[in-house]
């Protein structure tokens, strides 16, 4: 061991300069008995400058021998130390944070292009390691968003003003792209949460009322067939006249006798609506609310025939 004791001060000769040194001179190496480096850190500096892409070439290739077994050790490093990492990290952000923002600013599309090229490499991983960090840290996330929500209020309204149509579109494509996973996760968390969605939806209406009313009239006045074609089928769910076979086809066929009702009220200026031909509620036999069943009539035609059967069938 080539250490000695200078004046109470432990000291070590540079393999290289031959110059007795401080032990504080030397980078540690756990290889070495004494735990040391050979040359002292002032020519292992110069060592490096002069020899900079012979070292750098060496690395790339020890990386691309070792690069698994690497991964594996930093893996762990960090699984073991991630306490001290954030810390380090977090110090070093602080202390630099006027040099790490001037070298963003400058830097900025070469950051961009190199990231967007890691997330097109690396989507997968990326994916699975949020999926993981999500799932870890749930109540951690939930705070989080909670907390920024109520700090940044304001700018997320204006960003959400100044960028709704961007908003939709995007919105709209991805779920038209996740339309199977979107049901798949709603019919999950609504069954999962069912008490809740009840609760919710209960005090919404309560502290809405008026909003919600307001939004069923506008919505009435601009969908007035739409609006009566539910009333319609809400009246015959009630009587359990809609079977419950029938097809997307069927409905969209006796949507269209309400259209056609509309269509020729506005037309003719006469009021008009859409019958049953058997009636609902006959005396003997009730009909169904089906398309075949379905006809449009003027108004006055409608409540003089009441609940009768055709004229053609009374003979029957």
């Amino acid at each position: 061991m080539n250490t000695s004791d200078l004046e109470g001060v432990k000291t070590k000769v540079c393999s290289k300069c031959k110059i007795e040194k401080p032990v504080d001179g030397f980078h540690k190496c756990i290889g070495r008995k004494d735990g040391l480096d050979f040359y002292c850190r002032l020519c292992k500096k110069e060592y490096r400058k002069a020899n900079s892409d012979k070292i750098k070439e060496y690395k790339k290739e020890y990386y691309k021998t070792n690069s698994d077994k690497i991964k594996e050790y930093i893996k762990e490093y960090r699984k073991a130390n991630s306490d001290k990492i954030k810390e380090y990290n977090k110090e070093y952000r602080e202390a630099n944070f006027e040099y790490i923002k001037e070298y963003r600013k400058a830097n900025s599309d070469k950051i961009k292009e190199s990231t967007k090229e890691y997330r097109k490499a690396n989507s997968d991983k990326i994916k699975d390691r949020m999926k993981e960090y999500a799932k870890d840290n749930s109540d951690k996330i939930k705070e989080y968003k909670k907390e920024y929500y109520k700090t940044n209020s304001d700018k997320i309204k204006e960003y959400r003003k100044a960028n709704s149509d961007k908003i939709k579109e995007s919105t709209k494509e991805y779920r038209k792209a996740n339309s199977d996973k979107i049901k798949e996760s709603t019919k999950e968390y609504r069954k999962a949460n069912s008490d809740k969605i009840k609760e919710s939806t209960k005090e919404y209406r309560k502290a809405n009322s008026d909003k919600i009313k307001e939004y069923k009239k506008e919505y009435a006045k601009d969908n007035p067939d739409k609006r009566n074609a539910l009333q319609a089928k809400r009246r015959s769910k009630k009587l359990q006249a809609t079977p419950p076979w029938l097809t997307k086809e069927h409905l969209s066929a006796i949507r269209d006798f309400y259209i056609e009702s509309k269509t020729l009220e506005k037309a003719t200026g006469i009021k008009h609506h859409v019958d049953h031909i058997v009636p609902l509620q006959g005396e003997n036999v009730c009909g169904l609310h089906v398309p075949w069943n379905l006809q449009v009539l003027s108004a006055s035609e409608n409540l003089a025939k009441k609940n009768h059967y055709p004229d053609e069938w009374e003979d029957t």
